[in-house]
């Protein structure tokens, strides 16, 4: 991923080249999203609070033209961000088909950054408190369908855990290692936002 942020002309994303270089990823994790094929990657934790900031935007670039200059396939890649700190992408085709690519070109000129999370915040808003929307930060929020349930992703935990809500105003704390969705009590909510 270092050479796709390399690409891109920003000093907004060089801070994501430190994180990889600094070694806060360390793997990658699959079926974490309903985000069709996203990647998100597990972090060492010592560095995730490090670099996380809760206030961070989230965000993503989208549009990233790859090509294989052996095969000239095409390969088109989305990146995202979320709270200063690079969690994950989405390649067009089958993961195992980018990993032999060792001479390629990057194309930016389409690349298109979008907001995360403010669509989504505007449509769960009404099963919060005022107090809970104080410390809500809309871009925090995002669906995910885990087991055929929609949570919506109201704080990031670390290494990649998160506190989520459903629609029926349950929050739970969702894991991946091992993968567990806790049912936390309603009224501790305030709490665990601070």
């Amino acid at each position: 991923m270092k050479f796709i942020l390399q690409n891109i002309d920003s000093v907004k994303l060089s801070q994501f080249i430190k994180q990889i270089e600094d070694g806060l990823i360390q793997g990658e994790l699959k079926n974490l999203s309903d985000i069709k094929d996203y990647i998100a990657f597990s972090f060492d934790r010592t560095k995730h609070k490090q670099y996380f900031n809760k206030l961070g935007e989230c965000f993503s670039i989208s549009n990233i033209i790859i090509r294989d200059k052996l095969s000239s396939n095409r390969f088109e890649v989305a990146l995202y961000f979320a709270h200063n700190i690079f969690c994950g992408y989405v390649f067009s085709s089958p993961v195992q088909d980018r990993r032999h690519i060792t001479d390629y070109l990057v194309d930016i000129s389409l690349i298109n950054e979008g907001k995360i999370g403010e669509n989504e915040f505007e449509s769960i808003k009404q099963l919060f408190s005022n107090e809970e929307l104080e410390r809500i930060n809309k871009n925090d929020i995002y669906s995910s369908n885990i087991n055929g349930v929609l949570y919506y992703h109201i704080k990031e935990l670390d290494d990649g855990n998160f506190i989520g809500i459903n629609i029926d105003n349950n929050i739970y704390k969702i894991s991946h290692d091992p993968f567990e969705v806790i049912l936390l009590e309603r009224n501790n909510l305030i709490n665990i936002l601070k």
